[in-house]
């Protein structure tokens, strides 16, 4: 492109002056300026590409594009303005026009080049044309082996295809700094959370203000059970940003481990202001009350969160565990049900039943609910044991016996049922 011409200076303040019009706001005025500018004899054409750039940056794409398309057609074949103008035409949706301009810069144009295989494997990615990017990128690999820029981006095709082992393989030959957040989400992805942390900790010292990386962090330091670490990480997304919702029930959790449940209820009330349709949040603070025995306020919260998901098994067993401590057994015999219904498959929900109607002193009931149990899980040493006590206190002993028996079999190190059949 041609060089500035003396003048253009003092020109290319006034389209600066006029994008910073727009940036206060006076958006009207800075473009009708633009559009002035745009017709001035010294505005020369380096110029005018600057000033598509600045379109760009400021999102206003039809005014970029409409420049960019003159500026090719005096530069048929200039590198630089194909690849912005591609770049805009993948801003605007319009993959086609972008891939015929960016499959016309060739080889021999070197960085050009592997700048235009970059993003044909952007465009092909997001068209879900796995295969064919990769193909592009192994082929520009094949010429510029050493070219790691083309490492990495093998590395994000195999990322987004959730195939973690081959990007990782990919990411370590690549730019390894611009990928640590890409590792660390991978192998946190292949469940080996300590190789994850170590990346999450060397990424958050170029990328602090990720909320995504946050998250992360706090998720996999969650796992391996840093609770601090965990809620400290959650706590700075949640301030970076607080409609970030997904973070409230672990944090809560985090610190809810961590005997702090004064706290973690504050930040469910956080979460539950931002997000009233989520359950969890619900669940969990109804839980934590009823770690502080606050049963009447536990049992508020757990009905509204199972209102949001009815068949919410979490919800349900919470209930259910609180009318049995309440001895509520009208509600507790009305949340079994709503178990079954859901889960009718779960064994420990009919070791409930039964417990119940021996509460209620229906014993045919209560030892058919264990039957039931048993028929589910043979193996339960909890139903065996209940199921014995029950016999024996019916005078049916021997049965009882033999169910004891199968139960220390299952567990032998069960002092209170080897001292009874010693007793027996």
């Amino acid at each position: 492109m041609a060089n500035k011409k003396e003048g253009a200076h003092l020109l290319e303040n006034q389209v600066e002056g006029a994008f910073r019009q727009i940036e206060a706001g006076l958006v009207d005025e800075g473009l009708s300026t633009l559009a002035k500018l745009l017709h001035d004899p010294r505005m020369d054409d380096e110029l005018r590409f600057e000033t598509a750039q600045f379109y760009y940056q400021f999102g206003f794409l039809t005014e970029a594009i409409e420049i960019l398309e003159k500026l090719l057609q005096a530069y048929q074949g200039e590198p630089e303005i194909i690849l912005q103008l591609a770049e805009l035409y993948m801003e605007n949706d319009d993959n086609d026009k972008s891939l015929e301009l960016l499959e016309s810069i060739t080889i021999d144009q070197g960085d050009d080049y592997l700048r235009a295989i970059l993003l044909t494997s952007e465009l092909y990615m997001m068209d879900g044309l796995f295969e064919v990017a990769e193909s592009k990128v192994k082929k520009a690999l094949a010429l510029f082996p050493e070219e790691q820029v083309l490492y990495t981006a093998l590395g994000e095709i195999f990322y987004h295809q959730e195939k973690y082992s081959l990007a990782v393989l990919n990411y370590e030959k690549g730019s390894v700094i611009s990928t640590y957040a890409r590792l660390a989400d991978c192998y946190a992805h292949l469940g080996e959370f300590e190789r994850a942390l170590d990346y999450y900790k060397k990424a958050t010292l170029t990328d602090k203000g990720s909320a995504e990386l946050l998250f992360g962090y706090g998720f996999v330091a969650y796992q391996l059970g840093e609770l601090e670490l965990a809620s400290k990480k959650f706590t700075e997304l949640l301030e970076l940003d607080p409609f970030y919702t997904s973070a409230y029930s672990l944090l809560s959790e985090a610190l809810g481990q961590q005997g702090k449940r004064v706290e973690a209820i504050h930040y469910l009330d956080q979460g539950i202001k931002y997000d009233q349709t989520n359950p969890a949040l619900f669940y969990l603070k109804g839980l934590l009350l009823r770690q502080q025995s606050e049963h009447q306020e536990s049992q508020r919260w757990l009905q509204q969160a199972l209102e949001l998901d009815e068949s919410n098994t979490l919800v349900l067993d919470e209930l259910l565990a609180l009318y049995m401590d309440v001895e509520d057994w009208d509600k507790a015999q009305e949340t079994i049900d709503k178990l079954l219904d859901v889960v009718p498959e779960r064994s420990d929900i009919y070791l409930q039943k039964g417990r119940l109607n021996e509460h209620l002193e229906r014993w045919e009931d209560a030892e058919q609910a264990y039957r039931q149990a048993l028929e589910l899980n043979p193996d339960s040493t909890d139903v065996l044991n209940q199921l014995g006590y029950l016999l024996r206190d019916e005078g049916r002993l021997n049965e009882a016996l033999e169910y004891w028996q199968k139960s220390i079999l299952i567990e032998p190190d069960q002092d209170e049922i080897a001292q009874l059949l010693q007793q027996e």
